[in-house]
C-alpha cells in the first residue's frame, strides 16, 4: 500500500516539478539564443545572442544581427554588460555598458551604430524576459515591455 501511495505521489510531483519556475542557480552559465527573426515592414533582423549569466549577478551578451532591407544585408556585432536577477519566471537585466563593436557596411559606421545604441539605452536601460519553458539544458523566453511590439518574439536558447 505504501508503495502505491509513493508511486502515486511521485507520479504527481515530478510533472509539477518540471513546471516550477527555475531558480537563479539553474540559469547561471553560458547560453546561445537564436537565431530568431524580428520582422518589420521595411527592415527585418536575424539575431544570435551569446549570453552569460554569472553566479555573482553579472551579465554579458554578444549579439550578432543581420539586418535585411530591400535585398541589402548589414551584419553587426554588439556587446552588453550589466547585472541580472530572477524573480519567479522573469529574468531582468540592467545594462551598465553597451558597445557597438562592428558593422560590415561602410555606410553604417561603428560611430553611427554606437550613437544609435546610446539613444536606445537612454530610453530603456533594462530588459525583462519571461521564461516560457525551461528544462535545464534549454529555455524559451519572450521579452516584455519591448520598445517595438515586433520585437516581442519567442527566443529559444540552449546551454553553451
Amino acid at each position: 500500500m505504501r508503495f502505491r501511495f509513493l508511486s502515486f505521489t511521485l507520479g504527481l510531483a515530478l510533472p509539477l516539478a518540471a513546471l516550477a519556475a527555475p531558480q537563479a542557480p539553474d540559469i547561471v552559465g553560458a547560453w546561445t539564443c537564436g537565431p530568431y527573426e524580428t520582422p518589420g515592414p521595411d527592415l527585418s533582423a536575424s539575431t544570435i545572442d551569446r549570453r552569460v549569466y554569472s553566479d555573482n549577478g553579472y551579465f554579458t551578451e554578444h549579439s550578432f544581427v543581420t539586418y535585411t532591407r530591400e535585398g541589402l544585408q548589414i551584419r553587426t556585432e554588439t556587446r552588453n554588460t550589466g547585472t541580472w536577477s530572477l524573480q519567479g519566471d522573469l529574468i531582468e537585466v540592467r545594462f551598465n555598458s553597451s558597445k557597438f563593436l562592428s558593422s560590415d557596411h561602410p555606410a553604417f559606421t561603428v560611430a553611427h551604430g554606437q550613437a544609435t545604441l546610446d539613444a536606445m539605452r537612454a530610453r530603456k536601460n533594462s530588459d525583462t524576459k519571461r521564461i516560457l519553458r525551461f528544462d535545464g539544458r534549454s529555455m524559451v523566453t519572450i521579452p516584455l515591455g519591448s520598445m517595438d511590439a515586433q520585437g516581442e518574439v519567442q527566443v529559444s536558447c540552449s546551454r553553451g
